[in-house]
């Protein structure tokens, strides 16, 4: 390209090859001959979702269904600095086929996540364990954990943990 001249530069971007789900961060460099900075950055950001269009009636109805015992918010109320808060939310497979746990991601670091195992069969009961830390933190909290399933129905669930602190 001549100076001043504009161009395009295509990205093929193919989800399938990044065998992850859930919103996702990736960046790609380009080279050039720009003698003050040679090497462009392009940031991509997506939500990568399960495609369920396929299915059939049938298929529906023998799919896993994913269901929380309890509320998917818990309320920690108010606690002082430095404290730690685990809850465990509680659901089972209602469905007829196994449920996988495809991805567990907590929204910040000061909240650690134990995702369950990644089959749960028909009828099992199951948690997802989440320890908020409240080290370094001050005033309300709002946290969030999305939970990605083979549940064509609930794919994508947010659990929220929530409070107050001193």
């Amino acid at each position: 390209m001549q100076p001043g001249e504009e161009g395009i530069a295509l990205v093929t971007y193919i989800p399938k090859e990044r065998k992850e789900y859930g919103y996702v961060f990736d960046q790609f460099y380009l080279n050039t001959n720009d003698d003050q900075q040679p090497q462009k950055i392009i940031y991509l950001s997506a939500n990568i979702i399960q495609d369920f269009s396929w299915m059939t009636e049938k298929d529906k109805k023998n799919a896993p269904k994913i269901v929380f015992k309890d509320s998917t918010t818990f309320d920690f109320g108010t606690i002082k600095q430095g404290e730690k808060i685990e809850h465990s939310f509680k659901f089972t497979n209602q469905g007829k086929n196994p449920l996988r746990i495809l991805k567990v991601k907590a929204s910040c670091g000061c909240t650690a996540v134990e995702p369950p195992q990644k089959d749960i069969k028909k009828n099992e009961t199951s948690v997802i364990k989440a320890i908020f830390d409240s080290s370094g933190r001050k005033g309300p909290q709002y946290k969030t954990i999305t939970v990605i399933t083979n549940d064509p129905e609930h794919s994508q669930i947010t659990l929220v943990i929530k409070g107050n602190v001193e």
